[in-house]
């Protein structure tokens, strides 16, 4: 199982982390914090006794009169009195120091937060971007789609305007039509003939027959 994401010590590097990414190592680095127990060194306290028993050292060296209004004593103190100030100092400077490594190493774990920050971010960016560029190759694929279905209407139109337009039209012949052939007269006998009005009927005449023209001479019914 893959470790989680998160800063981690970097083996190259002594007193280095690391950021790990959940599936490989980053180029993101950071000092290590070393989180120890500092010890405050009572530096007055042992002053103090230093002092106390070389004053106790000159006292008993100077019995024979007064040691305290001796020279070397009041040095000793004198000297005393400014280890002592030195000392202040020096615890000042020191709860200083410490101060100034808390709120250092508050700095460096807020731009640890921050930097895991920015990479979810990032990776958040990129998850819209890939999903962005899907909807986008989604939008392209139907409009494909639609401009290919508008051609093939179109080719279908086409075509069916073009069968219409190559069907023959109807030929209209630019000649009379022939009158109606008169329906065909005949006589039964020249009686009838000439109650039709017709005798003498003549050959060529409608009705004329041989029954009618006995003699033969083209004219019946004369």
């Amino acid at each position: 199982m893959a470790a989680l994401a998160g800063w981690y010590d970097d083996v190259t590097v002594p007193g280095q982390e690391r950021f790990w990414d959940g599936e490989a190592w980053t180029e993101q680095v950071k000092p290590k914090v070393q989180e120890r127990r500092r010890r405050t060194v009572r530096l007055p306290f042992v002053i103090a006794i230093g002092a106390g028993a070389l004053l106790v050292g000159v006292a008993i060296g100077g019995a024979g009169g007064d040691p305290t209004t001796s020279d070397e004593y009041l040095a000793v103190a004198e000297e005393l009195v400014v280890a002592e100030d030195a000392s202040a100092d020096l615890a000042r400077e020191s709860a200083a120091l410490e101060k100034e490594l808390e709120s250092l190493a508050e700095e460096v774990s807020e731009l640890a937060e921050q930097q895991e920050a920015v990479l979810a971010a990032e990776a958040a960016m990129v998850e819209r971007e890939t999903a962005a560029d899907d909807r986008e190759g989604t939008l392209q694929q139907r409009e494909t789609d639609v401009q290919n279905r508008e051609t093939a209407v179109q080719a279908r139109e086409t075509a069916s305007s073009g069968s219409r337009q190559s069907a023959p039209a109807p030929v209209q012949s630019s000649q009379p039509a022939a009158p109606a052939p008169a329906p065909a007269v005949s006589y039964a006998n020249c009686t009838a003939a000439r109650d039709a009005g017709a005798a003498p009927v003549r050959s060529g005449d409608p009705g004329y027959g041989r029954h009618l023209d006995r003699d033969g001479d083209g004219i019946g019914c004369e």
